[in-house]
Formats: C-alpha cells, structure tokens, sequence
C-alpha cells in the first residue's frame, strides 16, 4: 500500500490465537526456545504457566517453571532463560527432561499472546521436543560453611547433585589453602544428613568429629578451614563430575557444647582410673584433684567418700582419659572399707574443673546429690607384701610397712617370728605372743606393734635384733590381709626380710616397782621397766630407809645375792648382816609393817640393762611416784629367833648370847638361863639370880654381866662350867624376843633334847 491518496478501506484483527510449532530445551545452556506460527508479545509471556510432562497424555512426573525469565524480543521465535531452581528441578528428576522421549510440554490458558493480545490456547495434551541437550558442565563446590556445635558441614554447589555420586573420603579438611600435617579426610562415618539439590548438609561421624577435635590447628576457627574436593567427591545429575577445588569456609560456628561424662571404670587390682567422655577433651588440662569416689549415688553424712590427689595421666587427647592412680590415692580408698569395694558401692562425682574438651567448653559436672556409678569395677585381687620392717628397741616398736592397705583387724601376730639371721637362724627366735599387739585398728599401709612387756623381755634377753645386723623377720600368709581380704605373701625364714632401720636401745631402764619385802628370808623384790641384767647388780648401791629422804634410819647395804635370771623382775637376797640391821630399827617401824616406812634408794650405777643402759638412780626426794619406792607388800617378820651360840668368860666375869637375829634387849629375861654340866644333865645345873644386862640396844648379841654371886655358885660346882665340854645353857622361849615386837619368842633350849654347848 503507498502512502498516496489510497484510503484503508477495512480492518479486520488478528483473532487467530497463536500456536507453538515447535521448540528445543537445552539443559547445558539454561534455556528453552520456543517457536510459534507467528509473532508472540514477550511482555505477555507468563513463564510459570509453563510445565514439562514425562508423557504427552501429561501423567506421571512433571515440572512447572517457577524462575525462568525471558531472554529475548519479541518475535516468532523467542528464549527463555531456565532459572536455577527450574534447572535442579530438571536435572534432580531423571524421569524427566533427559531425551525427546521424556521431555512434554504443556501451558495453560494466558501463557503468552500475540501482538494483537490473542493467547495462546492450550493444546490439551504435551508437546514433545523438537531436540534436548543434555547437561555436560561440571558441577562446582560454591560455598561451604562449618557448624561445628552440631557437627555438620553445609556444602553449596553450582547446582544439583547426585547425592548418591558423593564419596566423603573424597572430601579433605585442611587448615591451609596448601596441604599440610594436621589436614584429614573425612572417613565413612560421615554422611549425608540432608539434601536441598544443590546444597548438602554433611553429618560429621563422632570418629571423624573426635579426629577434627583432636587436631587443635585444623577446623578450629574461620581462619584454619579449608575444605578440598576432587572430581571423585560427587556428579551432578547428568554425570558431571565435580570440578576440584580448595575453598575457604564462608562461615564458622565454634563447638560450644560441654563435653559430658559418660562412663568410667575403676580397676583396684591395677590401680586405673578410666573415664570416657562424649567427646575429644584437651588431657593436658585434666584435673584429677576435681573428682571424688563416694559410695552411694548421693552423699549423705555417713557415706564415704575420697577425693582423688595425684595419678599419672596416661592419655593423649582423646574421648577416653586413664589414669594411674596414686598409691596413696589407692591406699586411701582401700582404707574405707564400704568405699568402691564393688559396683554398688562406686560412684563417681565431677565438678566442671576436671576437663575441657579442645573448645575450652568446661565439663558438665555430676554433683554429689548425683554421682555416676562405674561402668566397669574390678576388685583388688593382689596379695599385699611386706615391704620393710622397722625396730625400735627402746620403745618396743616394730613398724611394718606394706604394699598396699591392710585390714589389721585381721593381724595375727602369731604368725610373725624375730630372727637373728635369714636362713636357719643361729640363735634365738622369738615367736610373738598376745599382748603383743597393733598400736591401732584402723586399716592402713603401716602398722606399728607395740610389743608386750614379755616379748619386749624375751627379746633383751635373747641374742636376737640387739642390733642392726642381726634383726630379720619372718611372716606366713596368715599374718595380715588386705581390705579385700587377700592374704599376705609369706616371707620364710630362708627369705627374712632384713631391718631398714634399727634403733638400739638407748633408754635407760627405771624401777617400776619396789614389788615386795620379806622380813622373815630377807628376800626384796624389784621390778624394772625393762629387762636388767643380774649380772651387773652392785648391791652397795641398795638404800633402805624409813622416808623419802635419808635419816638415821638409812640401811646401805653390804652386799647381796641372786637367784634371779636376766629380766625385769629381780629377787634380792640381803645378807644376814644386813637384815640384822633392819630388823634392828623394827622398833622405829622401818619395815616392820607399813610399807609407807618402808623406802628404796638406788644410787648410780645400781643396775644396767641389756644394752648396757645405766638405771636411772631413785634418790632422795625423788620425784618417782611413792608408791614406786615402797613395797607392795611387806612380809613380817614370824619367825621365831634362835641362839647360834654363847661364850662364858670367867676372866671378865660375861655371858655373851649371839642370835641368829635382832633380839629386843629390854625383853631379855637372864633368870630363865640355866647353865648345866652336860647335854642331858644328870647332876649338876644353875640358874642364873643375880646377873644383869649389859647391852642395851637391840643387836644379835647379848652381853651379860655375871653376878659375883652367880659366879660363885658356879665356881663351887666343881664339874661344872669348867671347860667346854661341860658347859651348856638351856632356856624357856620366854628367855627373849625378837625386835619385829610381833612376840616372836626364841626358840627354847631343852634339857636333854637341844640344850646348847658353849
């Protein structure tokens, strides 16, 4: 038509609608090409009434375009530009879209118009494609970002993946964009926790958690993650493989989950403590002193309880911590005899402060209100050993030490011998006897003995542990157990455990006693805080005396004797001299009868013991208890004294009486005295009338001064008193009395049965 004078007659509209002939999807590139029987208005298209069908009758998998644009002008032939949720939409689906065969397409109603606003119709069933291209890009790892707290991975890639494709041991962690020592590959434990086509969550496995933890330089902060792939990690749905890259985290969450305790095992026969943890804890920071082993669930006032102190950490970093526990830790337990002695009665409390795991998150604590029980509880089932012994003769200590904690209710000190020698002994051995006993009850790894005075004394005397050369022990099994009633390894005498340390006796010995007096034998008895040896007894050095202080009734003794072997008891027999002497300050009541006035001093050098300990002096005023210093018992004097002899003397006109003890002079009675020719007189005989007392203190010898009167008379008897042989004294019991003043008359002298010759 030209421009002239022709006029338009008529118009009649395009009322046609437009048709799509043809059209081709091409996944490599993103885009749909879509061909009409005319031009289309691109500002009408409306690309999510498009759908792709996997048949034309429109069943079965399908896919409405939710994010496609459009990529051209209008025209007959325009292109759509698939968006990347379309694109993962087609790909993920393998039903769909992958050939001619699967590939439909349908559109409603409006989907787009021409250009005289006519839509294009539904055609009511799919349109198959004229052609498709398949997908050959290569996927690529975009982003990935670390969730630490939850022990995930997010992984971000250029579009959809095959899931299935994915290997995670593909997949290396590294702490540099270069390879380096510390970096990890993740191992089969880990997987796929959820997938959004082209994003995967990967769930790290606890092995693969732990063996990040453990490494302190890898994945623990934005800076040290990097994560590399190869084109084995995984395909995309058409089979590309992933291209390989090593790509810094784009975001990081730190762990700060608190580790927990989950379990521990307590093995007493070992002595390890082995605690497992949910998660890797930082060992160098452990802190066994925060843990307590209590024997109940919850600690009441009466449970018992011990707080851990020392062991040597075993572990590395790790979920699982042993430990060696200390031996005195271990001892300690072992001494509370209803503390972990089997699983009912261990458990174990925590504060925060034990451990951190390698985040620095502090351990979640178990209370006491909330202890947890051991998973694994082992019994002690060692025999303890005794370790060494020490002797201490001055206090009669012998201190054993063991291996480990023994109950010494159950110590039998019979089953314990002192020997001088290893081997078959070559002197004395002493077997130790009740009341030898344990100075305590109370379980421990020493027990101290204190021996009894008997074994202490046996011990003195006997040529055994009198020094450190010649002290040895020997134990059977029944000596001891432990707390878990194991028994103790014997020691035989072939296998005598020496002294590891011996003190000699250095205390000097004291009077324990003044045990009794008899005035009737003259036999004193001492008794001494230990044995004393009887042969070094300086009887001189012997004081009797009437108080604690020396006064004029003080007896020193002469001399002595003894019948006494070495001990701590020793008897004294006094000399007859000696005892004359005290009997002769009876009547003072020295001795006599009241043990107050009855007091022994010892000077120096009175006595030493085995050892050659000097005993301690017993002077005056002593500060010695008194009733130390005086007899127990005293003994009267009962017996009745006994002339030994007399001697009459013409020349000084004296009859001399000599006892066998003090005799009270005041009781002399000279007119029972008779003096006869013969044993049995058959003739002649005089009593003395006249004659008087010359001595005037109580002694063992009499003197009688003769009357000129009685001398006469026997002067004038011819055959009598005129040699030895025909002089003899006879008398009543009434004649006199001994000093004891207990009326201990003397033995009479009878005529014919025991008159006595001069």
């Amino acid at each position: 038509i030209s421009t002239g004078d022709a006029r338009l007659g008529t118009f009649v509209a395009d009322t046609l609608p437009p048709v799509l002939t043809s059209y081709s999807l091409d996944l490599d590139s993103s885009e749909l090409s879509l061909t009409f029987n005319e031009v289309v208005n691109i500002n009408t298209l409306t690309p999510s009434r498009f759908s792709f069908y996997r048949a034309g009758a429109l069943t079965g998998a399908f896919h409405a375009l939710s994010n496609t644009t459009s990529a051209s002008a209008s025209s007959q032939s325009i292109i759509l530009s698939l968006g990347p949720q379309d694109m993962d939409a087609l790909r993920v689906d393998r039903t769909l879209a992958t050939s001619t065969r699967n590939t439909f397409l349908t559109f409603a109603d409006g989907a787009v118009a021409n250009m005289f606003a006519v839509d294009v119709r539904s055609p009511g069933r799919g349109l198959a494609a004229a052609s498709v291209i398949n997908d050959t890009t290569r996927p690529q790892l975009t982003a990935f970002s670390v969730l630490m707290n939850t022990s995930e991975l997010v992984l971000t890639f250029s579009e959809a993946v095959d899931v299935t494709s994915l290997d995670v041991t593909s997949i290396r962690l590294q702490s540099t964009a270069v390879r380096a020592a510390d970096d990890f590959s993740l191992t089969s434990a880990s997987r796929v926790l959820h997938t959004s086509r082209a994003v995967l969550r990967v769930q790290l496995g606890k092995a693969d958690k732990d063996a990040i933890d453990a490494r302190i330089n890898l994945f623990s902060a934005a800076s040290n993650s990097f994560l590399s792939v190869t084109g084995s990690t995984l395909a995309d749905m058409s089979a590309n493989t992933l291209t390989p890259v090593t790509q810094a985290a784009a975001t990081f969450q730190k762990d700060f989950r608190a580790p927990v305790l989950e379990s521990f095992d307590l093995d007493m026969d070992t002595g390890s403590l082995t605690l497992r943890f949910d998660k890797i804890v930082n060992s160098r920071l452990f802190v066994l002193s925060q843990l307590t082993v209590q024997a109940e669930a919850a600690l009441g006032v009466a449970t018992e309880s011990h707080r851990f102190i020392s062991g040597n950490r075993t572990s590395p970093n790790a979920t699982t911590i042993t430990v060696s526990l200390s031996a005195g830790d271990q001892n300690s337990i072992k001494a509370l005899l209803t503390l972990a002695t089997d699983n009912a009665t261990t458990f174990l409390t925590a504060s925060s402060a034990v451990v951190s795991d390698m985040w620095g998150n502090a351990l979640a604590p178990h209370p006491a209100a909330a202890a947890i029980q051991v998973s694994g509880y082992f019994p002690d089932m060692t025999r303890p050993t005794l370790v060494s012994f020490r002797m201490d003769i001055s206090s009669g200590n012998l201190t054993m030490v063991f291996s480990e904690t023994v109950a010494i209710t159950t110590l039998d000190v019979t089953q314990l011998t002192l020997l001088d020698t290893t081997g078959t002994p070559t002197g004395t051995v002493l077997a130790l006897k009740p009341p030898t006993a344990a100075s305590s009850t109370l379980p421990s790894t020493t027990v101290l003995i204190t021996l009894s005075a008997a074994d202490r004394n046996q011990l003195y005397r006997d040529p055994v542990c009198y020094n450190d050369t010649n002290c040895f022990v020997s134990i059977s099994q029944r000596l001891v157990n432990d707390t878990a009633g194991n028994r103790v390894v014997a020691k035989p005498t072939d296998d005598a455990l020496p002294a590891a340390s011996f003190q000699a006796d250095v205390a000097a010995p004291r009077l324990s006693q003044f045990v009794s007096f008899d005035a009737n034998t003259g036999v004193l008895q001492l008794s001494f805080t230990e044995t004393v040896r009887v042969s070094s007894l300086d009887y001189t050095k012997i004081q009797i005396q009437s108080s604690r202080t020396a006064d004029q009734d003080t007896i020193t003794l002469a001399g002595g004797s003894t019948t006494s072997v070495d001990g701590p008891l020793v008897s004294i027999q006094l000399l007859d001299a000696d005892r004359n002497r005290i009997k002769a300050l009876h009547g003072t009541g020295l001795c006599r009868s009241n043990e107050a006035i009855c007091v022994i001093r010892l000077s120096a050098g009175f006595a030493r013991d085995m050892a050659g300990n000097l005993i301690v002096p017993v002077l005056d005023n002593t500060t010695a208890t008194p009733s130390v210093t005086q007899p127990l018992t005293i003994t009267r004097d009962t017996a009745a004294p006994n002339l030994s002899n007399f001697t009459v003397d013409f020349q000084t006109d004296r009859l001399v009486l000599t006892f066998d003890e003090v005799v009270l002079a005041t009781s002399l009675q000279i007119a029972d005295i008779t003096i006869q020719d013969a044993f049995d007189r058959t003739q002649l005989g005089y009593t003395l009338a006249r004659s008087t007392r010359i001595t005037t203190t109580d002694t063992t010898v009499m003197t009688v001064s003769l009357a000129p009167t009685d001398v006469n008379a026997l002067k004038a008897r011819e055959t009598l008193a005129i040699s030895q042989e025909t002089t003899y004294l006879v008398f009543p019991s009434s004649l006199v009395r001994d000093a004891a003043q207990a009326n201990n008359f003397v033995v009479a002298r009878v005529d014919n049965s025991s008159a006595l010759q001069a």
